[in-house]
């Protein structure tokens, strides 16, 4: 018999105490079921049914028949998941037997075990008696084989991962299979019982089912941005534990959702936003909202001023949520929370009508920053709202020390707040929309170039400007003043050309003189040997990369904790000095090369430039794309409306 590693996944039947009504019982076993021998086995294309009494043979039928054409149908055919079968006639077990050491216990319906020799199997109660619970058991089971197979593709050995995203994605599942039945909600509704809990913690003490419950996440990730990227969620699970990474650990979770939701020009911290706002009406916010609870503020206030010194303990990506009524028929709602400065916190207020809508249009958000501790935001004209709800989210820390050993997402950041009825009014803040326009403004670029958006909006955004003749030259090779100008003007700062200047023997008070000057200053660009900077010559692909990524904070001192895929290029070296910063750029999906070659050395024409750039100042709502702090898309205030 082979040696059965501790990775295993169980499905447990959800029940209501009837003395504490809406406590959740505990019913997870320790599994270490091993591989048995059956009486009666039972073959499709994809499965072994096996089943040790003639009694369970129409059962063993009828699980047959649900497994291949409805189960496989649906996770491997319509929503694209890899098949866990390795080979060409290979079949995968589902036991059907109560003689299973976890299916023993009552309360477990369902258990997928893997084995160190690559072996995966399903092994189901073949006691339950409803019928929709017993396909939903199937279903969520299969999945965790799905899961399994994705972290250990040759079958050599199973690689972990923490047990929330095992349970998330295979509840998740069972709304996408059965969506008639709602058994998924009871999972998801512990959530939003207890939504101050992270959607990264693995566990909470106190509270069975959590790892279960945060499948709304999961939900929420796909109603938004596509069944593919909970596909790419594992894929790029499986990328970490490749580069030795231990991705049991939840840290890994969080970064590859800070990645994978880039590459859909989407962040991590706005979909998060979106997230907990939409949880107050899931009804008008969920596909399946109809089957699910809304979260309920902890704390009702009417009368003002408030001041909360409580601890209110939340979690990192956790929220906390509060009932405002209005106090008077005029006035403004004014919120200042006050926190750990290791801590950055997302503040929103949130307006209700009188039919408890959302009013989206009207909600107003402030991103309080590692080492601010406090922030201010005001709803305006807010009596003319039924209530309204306060929301605080931690959503970043101070990850510069972390040890990765501990659980950074348990339930032990505070704040405490105030919040009064006056007449001050918010500063505003108008952010500047761009529209890709449908005829180009050059001559030389067509509408069709791969580049074209990222030319045109920056060319809107007046980082970009043609040539005297109108034209823009996408593919002439960009030289150095060209480019630092690009670089420092994509970040909206204004420089004072009367400051910077004659900071080169070859750099005076020429057009791009402010820029290179600024830059220099900052510590992102250096002169060469000679002590001159050499404007006119052209930039190659690595240094255009180092220029970028330090531009925005990134240094080779920051790359520590990051973990990204390994190029692919066969021409870069790991040992260059620009090594470090191509991998970033990779993991970020900042560069086009797509093949094996690279060629470090080639010079970047002013399309590629263009496009580089475009791509690392569209982050909106100050996206991290890594765990630094230090790592925004500086001043971002723009949208790309195509």
């Amino acid at each position: 018999m082979s040696l059965k590693l501790p990775l295993f996944c169980v499905k447990t039947l959800l029940f209501f105490s009837f003395l504490f009504i809406g406590s959740l019982i505990d019913s997870q076993a320790t599994v270490y079921a091993g591989v048995y021998d059956s009486n009666y086995t039972l073959e499709t294309e994809h499965f072994v049914i096996a089943y040790e009494y003639t009694e369970t043979q129409d059962q063993a039928q009828k699980t047959a028949d649900e497994l291949e054409n409805i189960i496989w149908e649906k996770e491997i055919n319509d929503l694209g998941f890899k098949s866990p079968l390795r080979h060409q006639g290979d079949k995968f077990r589902v036991y059907i037997d109560d003689n299973n050491e976890a299916i023993k216990n009552p309360k477990v319906l369902g258990v997928t075990v893997a084995s160190s020799d690559g072996e995966i199997y399903i092994a189901v109660s073949e006691s339950i008696t409803d019928w929709n619970t017993y396909i939903d058991t199937l279903a969520h089971e299969f999945f965790h084989v799905i899961q399994y197979r994705y972290l250990s593709p040759d079958g050599a050995s199973f690689q972990g991962a923490p047990s929330s995203s095992f349970e998330s994605g295979a509840v998740w599942i069972e709304s996408k299979v059965y969506p008639e039945i709602d058994d998924y909600a009871s999972y998801m509704n512990v959530f939003l019982t207890q939504p101050n809990g992270s959607i990264f913690l693995g566990a909470r003490p106190g509270l069975s089912y959590w790892e279960y419950s945060l499948s709304i996440w999961v939900e929420w990730v796909q109603e938004n941005l596509g069944t593919h990227v909970v596909n790419n969620f594992w894929q790029e699970l499986y990328t970490l534990s490749t580069q030795e990474y231990d991705i049991t650990n939840s840290f890994y979770p969080y970064l590859v959702y800070n990645r994978i939701i880039s590459w859909e020009n989407h962040t991590l911290l706005e979909l998060f936003h979106k997230f907990t706002i939409a949880n107050l009406n899931t009804d008008q916010n969920y596909a399946i909202g109809k089957n699910l609870n809304d979260v309920v503020p902890i704390t009702t206030y009417n009368a003002y001023p408030v001041l909360n010194t409580g601890t209110n303990y939340v979690s990192l990506f956790g929220s906390r949520y509060f009932n405002f009524y209005p106090e008077s028929s005029t006035g403004n709602l004014k919120f200042t929370l006050t926190g750990d400065p290791l801590v950055g916190y997302l503040i929103s207020l949130v307006p209700l009508d009188s039919t408890g809508k959302i009013l989206h249009e009207k909600v107003v958000t402030k991103l309080v920053t590692v080492g601010s501790s406090t922030g201010t935001i005001i709803l305006e004209n807010a009596q003319q709202y039924s209530k309204i709800i306060g929301i605080v989210s931690p959503v970043d820390y101070q990850f510069s020390d972390l040890d990765l050993s501990t659980e950074i997402f348990q339930i032990d950041k505070t704040f405490s707040f105030e919040a009064d009825w006056v007449t001050e009014a918010p500063e505003k803040i108008i952010l500047d929309k761009v529209t890709i326009p449908t005829i180009s403004p050059y001559p030389d670029l067509s509408t069709t170039h791969k580049n074209y958006k990222a030319i045109t909006y920056l060319t809107a955004k007046k980082v970009l400007q043609g040539y005297p003749d109108g034209t823009f030259g996408p593919d002439k090779s960009i030289n150095r003043a060209e480019f630092f100008k690009i670089v420092v003007a994509s970040l909206n700062i204004n420089i004072d050309a009367q400051i910077y200047n004659n900071c080169y023997p070859d750099v005076h008070e020429e057009w791009f003189a402010p820029y290179i000057c600024y830059g220099t200053e900052q510590g992102w660009i250096q002169g060469y040997p000679d002590g001159t900077f050499k404007p006119e010559q052209p930039v190659n692909k690595v240094e255009a990369i180092k220029m970028l990524l330090e531009s925005r904070g990134i240094s080779i001192s920051d790359l520590n904790l990051l973990a990204y895929n390994i190029p692919p290029y066969t021409d870069t070296l790991t040992d260059e000095w620009y090594y470090p910063y191509l991998e970033i750029a990779y993991g970020l999906k900042l560069l086009e090369e797509t093949g094996e070659m690279f060629n470090p050395d080639a010079y970047r024409n002013r399309a590629e430039v263009s496009e580089e750039t475009f791509r690392l100042t569209t982050l909106l709502d100050a996206q991290k794309v890594t765990p630094y702090p230090i790592f925004y898309c500086s001043l971002v205030d723009e949208q790309v409306i195509d």
